[in-house]
């Protein structure tokens, strides 16, 4: 599903969200993917209206995160 995908690309990419904290109250922050959500949606690299939690991410959709965090990458 799309926080499965999330949290593998965000590994893929070495990114550490052990310390990354849980802001917005749309988030259950108990939730295991609730770090991963919060990440994507913070930088930007999912829109919150394609947020579908329940539901897979399409090759054109997860194309996108991946090219967002690449463009985030770069930038660091």
């Amino acid at each position: 599903n799309q926080v499965e995908l999330l949290k593998l690309a965000f590994e893929s990419f070495g990114i550490d969200l052990s310390t990354y904290e849980v802001t917005s109250s749309d988030i259950d922050s108990g939730a295991w993917y609730a770090v991963y959500l919060q990440y994507a949606l913070d930088n930007n690299l999912l829109d919150k209206e394609d947020v579908d939690l329940a539901n897979g991410m399409n090759r054109d959709a997860f194309s996108e995160v991946i090219y967002r965090l690449i463009q985030q990458q770069e930038n660091l």
